[in-house]
């Protein structure tokens, strides 16, 4: 489904695959790679899915099917800042950087600071 929006878009913007993969920061070998539906890192498809002007959880197939990816999603819209911690976070699991401890700890810290108002 990406792959397919992604060559929508490259075609009605008579652009380039090189020229989209520039736009995108990205090499067009991925840009490639994800027109041929093969799995892309989660930063990659935050960046298509603002290059495309869609949701997040659009880009990841997902969208209507998983509620609470559709609330990240907007949270990442609403900051991304929140989207470039989540790459990180998710990145350093997969390589083995961050435990399951480490993980109970960003959670018991995101729990304590919605527990208490923020102040400004």
């Amino acid at each position: 489904m990406l792959g397919k929006l992604v060559e929508n878009r490259i075609n009605e913007r008579g652009v380039s695959v090189r020229e989209a993969a520039d736009e995108l920061g990205v090499s067009h070998t991925t840009v490639r790679s994800v027109i041929a539906g093969k799995p892309t890192k989660f930063d990659i498809l935050q960046t298509i899915a603002e290059w495309l002007d869609i949701d997040f959880t659009t880009a990841m197939g997902m969208y209507d099917k998983d509620p609470i990816a559709n609330k990240i999603s907007a949270l990442m819209k609403a900051d991304p800042r929140l989207g470039k911690v989540l790459t990180e976070m998710i990145e350093d699991y997969e390589a083995g950087n961050l435990s399951k401890e480490d993980v109970d700890d960003i959670i018991n810290y995101a729990s304590f600071r919605m527990e208490r108002p923020i102040h400004r």
